[in-house]
């Protein structure tokens, strides 16, 4: 018997599947996440892979700007090893890049209005 056709119930509580081809809808009975004011899903300091898939921005460049000190990392490591991780500024990585989006706002403005005025 195929395995999609079976009616699969495990610890009905937790998980609870039935199949669609008997009619059912595919579902998950789990207890709903307990809204917590003290709950904050927002990291304060990232490591860079993460950065490069939060911000697009590739690794190398990722590098430039912590050089640039335009965002805030550091370096984590145990007394006397050579290496460590790097962790960034969550907060840093977005004002950057709300900044940069800011520009380029402002950078297309001022190509429009150069534009419409050579037309003239």
């Amino acid at each position: 018997m195929p395995y999609k056709n079976q009616i699969i119930d495990r610890r009905a509580d937790e998980l609870a599947l039935t199949s669609q081809e008997e009619g059912g809808q595919c579902y998950a009975l789990c207890t709903p996440p307990v809204a917590d004011a003290t709950l904050n899903l927002k990291p304060e300091w990232i490591k860079v892979p993460a950065a490069v898939r939060l911000s697009g921005i590739g690794r190398s460049s990722i590098y430039e700007l912590i050089k640039a000190n335009r965002i805030k990392s550091f370096s984590k490591r145990k007394r006397g090893s050579q290496h460590g991780s790097r962790l960034i500024s969550y907060d840093s990585l977005v004002d950057y890049m709300e900044t940069a989006y800011q520009n380029s706002l402002k950078i297309s403005a001022d190509k429009n209005q150069k534009g419409d005025t050579a037309h003239e």
